[in-house]
């Protein structure tokens, strides 16, 4: 991010963290994600000190607590966030954090090598490393110091900035060094001015009209910026880079695609989920290679183990066919021997014929047989013993060999499907990497006619379906039990919407406590959302999560207690091409599927259904599902039994 993407988010969507409180914290590679409740949910803020600091809609893989994390959840944790913004025109965001008597600062340096800091009355509590520089050191126990000063080009004199010019050569090099200005901005300006043709001007000809223009170019870009709009900048489809600005230069001199996005913040998530997408997979690649580093070292040691077998297994045939060959000889060099240390000394064995020398500690002989090989003989073994060990241990070596080849194949069968599964791999990790819209929170489907439903998971979520999300021509439907959740069909002013009604009632059951009891079927009855109040009759009370029903009830009778779980592959124009888990009538799920299976109730617990799921849906499509566990356990509505896993529609 610049500092005029800086100065955007913080004036625009920045503004939605005030007021919302801090939940959790978790580090991420060289990132922090700040789990945040506001007015209108839960969001999750990602701060990346030198790069980024936005809102993301993305799921990461990794949720660590390390480093300073542990530091940050002590002081942060349940604090309120009092403000957002930035330092000067310079790209150090920070986020003002109170919690109970104690005000905290948490310093986002955007800059190359910038960190994350922590203060409390500007003294640094924890950093994300420790920096010493010539006019700055940052790191615990100390003051905070910000970045030198820079000039603010929309407040500086004339004067000034026509004399910050000169510190370039020419105009595009005056505006990057001497108004600090990031070159894609600078450039877009000259572009807006008409003086983009200009650019290599001579820094000491410019006139304070060129930089009243100049500076009247960059006022408008700015407030443009300011309105929070997004876009995004492609080249052949991939993603080159962001702006709050509608970028002039790239599209109409550069020719390149621009997307206009919803927001700022939009723009920059999309951008970064990206990155973040080719990190994983490069991390995932490096990994890969790794195993096939090691997988190619091990062959090589078993195969150097296999030389070195062969070659011990050949000399102890050679010791026992030689030994097998001139046996009477060896028992007369035995005798000999055993006659010789029975008078007292080793030294007289050397007359023995055929000895060649002996070794006292190890009872070894070595003697040359009549063929003119030297073997070494055990003299506590009798001849026959002699020949019988040597062909034993040829026997072992032979075996060795054998094991170790074995291995090798097994290696290179691991290596071959190592090398096979880069791809796959790497395109799992790139899909696991996905957004989580605001209608994930709840359970969700999306009928076969195109229309959301969404059900509570709680009492809470209870209440903010009927508060927040529905409206009078919505379908609000409940099984017909207590203990269920609200289920809402937002039918967005469509009608002939039966189909859906049928397909959202497996919702409502599915979930409903008529599964942990083990019902095999329940009814469930809708109205629509003008029938439904939480004002209850004059002198009653309304626990939270329960509503009044008022006309004339809907009944789906004997909606059977099954549900399909499935993994689907979406293409999302902004995140990519990413895989998730959808529920909902078997129908429905098989349409748009890859691989699902079919649960009912049961006695298996949610975990171990995800696993044997999850596993049978990768070894189905021969790689990595792109979902985890967690995210298959969570859609199950309780302790199940799997009915079939099958193939999806889907390709």
């Amino acid at each position: 991010m610049n500092v005029v993407d800086v100065l955007a988010w913080v004036n625009t969507s920045g503004r939605e963290a005030i007021d919302s409180r801090v939940v959790n914290i978790y580090s991420m590679n060289d990132s922090w994600i700040f789990k945040l409740l506001t007015s209108t949910g839960r969001k999750m803020l990602k701060a990346e000190p030198g790069r980024r600091v936005n809102f993301s809609i993305a799921e990461s893989t990794v949720h660590e607590v390390s480093g300073i994390t542990p530091v940050l959840r002590r002081h942060l944790r349940r604090g309120l966030i009092k403000a957002v913004g930035m330092l000067d025109f310079d790209r150090v965001a920070y986020i003002d954090i109170v919690r109970g008597d104690r005000s905290y600062r948490l310093y986002i340096e955007l800059l190359p090598r910038g960190v994350l800091a922590l203060t409390t009355n500007e003294v640094i509590i924890a950093s994300s490393k420790s920096v010493e520089l010539k006019d700055r050191v940052i790191r615990p126990g100390v003051k905070y110091s910000p970045p030198p000063e820079q000039l603010n080009p929309l407040e500086a004199s004339l004067s000034e900035l026509r004399e910050s010019l000169s510190k370039g050569r020419d105009l595009i090099r005056g505006l990057i060094y001497g108004f600090k200005l990031p070159g894609e901005v600078a450039e877009e300006v000259l572009y807006r001015v008409g003086l983009i043709d200009y650019k290599t001007m001579d820094s000491g000809s410019i006139s304070e009209k060129i930089v009243e223009s100049i500076v009247e170019g960059l006022r408008e870009l700015v407030n443009e910026s300011l309105r929070g709009e997004g876009y995004l900048v492609k080249s052949n489809e991939e993603l080159v880079s962001f702006s709050p600005y509608s970028p002039k230069l790239f599209e109409e001199l550069h020719k390149l695609s621009i997307v206009r996005v919803s927001d700022f913040n939009t723009a920059l998530d999309s951008y970064f989920t990206a990155l973040e997408r080719e990190k994983a997979v490069e991390e995932e690649r490096r990994a890969i290679e790794g195993e096939v580093a090691k997988i190619l070292k091990s062959i090589e040691e078993q195969e150097k183990l296999i030389e070195e077998y062969l070659s011990k297994a050949s000399m102890y045939k050679a010791y026992f066919e030689n030994l097998a060959l001139n046996i009477n000889e060896v028992r007369e060099v035995i005798n000999c021997i055993e006659e010789e240390r029975a008078r007292g000394s080793w030294s007289y064995i050397t007359k023995c014929s055929g000895v060649v020398s002996y070794n006292k500690d190890s009872g070894l002989v070595n003697i040359k047989t009549p063929g003119g090989v030297e073997v070494p003989i055990d003299v506590r073994l009798n001849a026959d013993e002699n020949v019988n060990n040597y062909y034993r241990l040829y026997g072992e070596y032979l075996g060795k060999v054998e094991r170790a080849k074995k291995a090798v194949e097994e290696l290179r069968a691991k290596l071959l499907s190592l090398q096979g599964s880069i791809e796959s791999r790497a395109r799992a990790v790139a899909k696991s990497i996905k957004p989580k819209y605001w209608y994930e929170r709840f359970h969700w489907m999306m009928t076969s006619e195109g229309l959301l439903v969404i059900a509570g998971r709680n009492a809470d979520q209870n209440e903010a379906i009927v508060r927040k999300y529905m409206e009078p021509r919505d379908v609000f439907m409940h099984a017909d039990i207590h203990g269920a959740p609200v289920t809402l069909i937002k039918v967005r002013g469509r009608g002939g919407f039966e189909r859906s009604i049928r397909e959202a009632a497996v919702i409502a059951a599915c979930y409903s406590k008529a599964w942990s009891i083990g019902f095999s079927e329940i009814d469930v009855y809708w109205v629509l959302g003008e029938q439904v109040s939480k004002t209850p009759p004059s002198g009653e009370y309304l626990e939270k999560g329960s509503f009044m029903i008022y006309g004339r009830k809907n009944y789906v009778k004997h909606v059977a207690l099954n549900i399909a779980l499935g993994v689907e592959e979406v293409y999302d124009s902004l995140y990519g091409t990413y895989r998730r888990v959808i529920v909902g009538p078997e129908e429905v799920v098989r349409e748009r599927s890859l691989a699902y299976g079919v649960i009912a109730p049961g006695s298996v617990d949610s975990n171990t259904v995800a696993k044997e799921l999850t596993e049978s849906f990768s070894k189905m499509l021969r790689e990595d599902v792109g979902v985890s566990l967690s995210e298959v356990a969570e859609r199950l509505p309780g302790p199940s039994r799997i009915l079939k896993i099958v193939g999806g529609a889907s390709p």
